[in-house]
C-alpha cells in the first residue's frame, strides 16, 4: 500500500505494468514498487500455499483439521476452502503480477520454485497416503497430492497448465467430497480405520460410487473428469518442454495408485469388522444423495469431454483468458469504481 497507494487488485495490476499510470482516487505510485512488490508477492505466495495445504505448510493444520472435523465440514474444506488459495495464486501470478509486469524476471524464478515445491509436496503426500490407516487422514493426504498437481499446473505458466489446474481443482473437489460423505457413513457404523469401509458393501451402489471416486482421483479412465484434468496437466508439461515433470507426474501417480487401490481392497475384502448400534445410522439419506449426485456429475463431465470435443478447446481457452485477459479485468474494475 505504501508503494502503490492502493490495495485494489486492478489498480495494482495496471501500475505494475505501467508505473507511470495515473488512476482516479489513488493517483500515481508513491515509491519504489519493485522491491515492495517482490516482498508482497513472496508473502502472498506463502499465505496461499498455507491455505492450499501444500507441503510443508500443511502439516500444522490440514491432516488434523480433516481428521477431527465433522464429515460435512471436512467435505466443505476440500471442496471450497482449500481451493481458495490456488485461486488466489492464479489471480496474483497472472492478473496482478503477470509476465509483462515489473516483476517479470522475479516471477519466472518464483514459478520455477513453485514447480519444485509442487513435485515435493505431491511426492510426500503420495507416500504418506499409502501408509494411512485412518480413513480421514487418507483423504487428507490424497487432497495434498491433488492440490499439489493443481499447483504444478499453475506454475507451468501455459494456458493448458492453468486449464489443468482449474479442472484438477474441480475433479478433486468432487472426488474428495464423495469419499468424505461415504467415509462418514463408515465411521458412524464401524470406525475410522480403512477396513471399516467394508460396511459399504451392504449397499452395492455405494461400492460403485466409492470406487468411481477413487478412479476419478487416480485419473486413468476417460469417463471421469479426473482423467481429463491429469491429461491436460501432462499435455501442458509436454508442450512446455518439461519432460522431466511429465515423468515425475506419472511416477507420483503410480505411487498414489498403491494408496487408492489399498483403500479399494479394504472396501472389498476386509472381514471381521464390528458394527456399532448408532441411531444416526438411520439418517443417511442426505449423504447417499449427495455422494450419488457428485458421482453422476463426475461421469457426466467426463463423458461430455469425450463426446463434445469443443469442450476441450473451451477449457484451454479458459486458461488462455486467465493468462491474457487482465486488460479486460482492469478496465472493468476501474470503470466500475469510477462510477
Amino acid at each position: 500500500y505504501g508503494a502503490f497507494g492502493t490495495l485494489n487488485m486492478a489498480d495494482i495490476a495496471l501500475k505494475a505494468r505501467n508505473p507511470e499510470a495515473i488512476t482516479p482516487f489513488t493517483g500515481i505510485v508513491f515509491g519504489e514498487i519493485v522491491i515492495s512488490s517482490k516482498v508482497a508477492l513472496s508473502l502472498m505466495i506463502w499465505v496461499f500455499l498455507f491455505k492450499s495445504a501444500i507441503f510443508p505448510l500443511n502439516f500444522a493444520w490440514q491432516p488434523y483439521a480433516y481428521s477431527e472435523a465433522p464429515t460435512p465440514i471436512a467435505a466443505a474444506f476440500t471442496a471450497i476452502a482449500d481451493t481458495v488459495g490456488l485461486y488466489g495464486l492464479i489471480r496474483i501470478l497472472y492478473t496482478v503480477f503477470g509476465y509483462d509486469s515489473v516483476l517479470s524476471d522475479f516471477r519466472v524464478s518464483m514459478l520455477g520454485i513453485l514447480r519444485i515445491i509442487a513435485i515435493i509436496s505431491a511426492s510426500i503426500g503420495a507416500l504418506l497416503m499409502c501408509i494411512q490407516r485412518d480413513v480421514k487422514r487418507f483423504i487428507a493426504y490424497s487432497t495434498m497430492v491433488q492440490l499439489s498437481f493443481a499447483l504444478l499446473g499453475i506454475s507451468i505458466g501455459s494456458p493448458e497448465g492453468v486449464a489443468a489446474a482449474m479442472l484438477h481443482i474441480l475433479s478433486n473437489s468432487i472426488g474428495d467430497a464423495i469419499l468424505f460423505y461415504l467415509a462418514g457413513l463408515a465411521i458412524v457404523e464401524c470406525g475410522r480405520e480403512l477396513k471399516c469401509l467394508a460396511v459399504l458393501r451392504s449397499r452395492k451402489i455405494l461400492v460403485i460410487v466409492f470406487s468411481g471416486a477413487i478412479l476419478n482421483l487416480f485419473g486413468v479412465i476417460p469417463i471421469f473428469i479426473g482423467f481429463w484434468s491429469k491429461a491436460f496437466l501432462v499435455l501442458s508439461c509436454i508442450k512446455s518442454n518439461m519432460v522431466l515433470y511429465t515423468i515425475l507426474i506419472l511416477i507420483i501417480s503410480g505411487i498414489t495408485a498403491i494408496g487408492y487401490f489399498r483403500a479399494l481392497y479394504r472396501l472389498i475384502a476386509s472381514k471381521n469388522i464390528v458394527l456399532r448400534h448408532d441411531p444416526r445410522i438411520k439418517n443417511v439419506a442426505i449423504p447417499y444423495i449427495t455422494a450419488l449426485s457428485l458421482f453422476i456429475l463426475s461421469i457426466s463431465l467426463g463423458i461430455a469431454f469425450i463426446l463434445y470435443r469443443p469442450l476441450i478447446d473451451f477449457a484451454i481457452d479458459m486458461g488462455f483468458k486467465a493468462l491474457n485477459n487482465y486488460n479486460i479485468y482492469i478496465a472493468t474494475t476501474l470503470t466500475t469504481i469510477n462510477r
